[in-house]
């Protein structure tokens, strides 16, 4: 788990690469796209610090912050029709998902080596 940071930040230029597959058709440069996947996981991080707030409003508020912001901020930065834009965010959602889980898995094996 102290490593977990780590896989994190490094997973930032993979997850800039699957917005420029998904968004290629926009052809902007892969900085852009990453700029906007830092932007993004800062607005999450943003949203976990609210999440631990005490109170119930407060966890209520991220979770749904949480999933609404990546649509809105997709919608606006790259300017699909609403529909499309949630099967983009949905599948960069899935394959972000599977990309974590391998980053911990290799994490794993890191820890459990050294």
């Amino acid at each position: 788990l102290a490593l977990a940071p780590y896989a994190v930040l490094c997973s930032l230029p993979f997850y800039a690469g699957l917005l420029a597959l998904l968004y290629r058709s926009r052809r902007q440069p892969f900085g852009a796209h990453f700029v906007f996947a830092m932007h993004l996981h800062a607005a999450w991080y943003a949203v976990l610090l609210i999440g631990q707030l005490p109170g119930w409003a407060f966890t209520t508020f991220a979770v749904l912050w949480a999933n609404a912001y990546p649509l809105l901020a997709l919608k606006r930065v790259y300017a699909g029709a609403w529909w499309a834009t949630v099967l983009r965010a949905t599948l960069l959602a899935l394959l972000h998902l599977v990309l974590m889980v391998l980053g911990m898995a290799v994490l794993g094996l890191v820890g459990a080596l050294g």
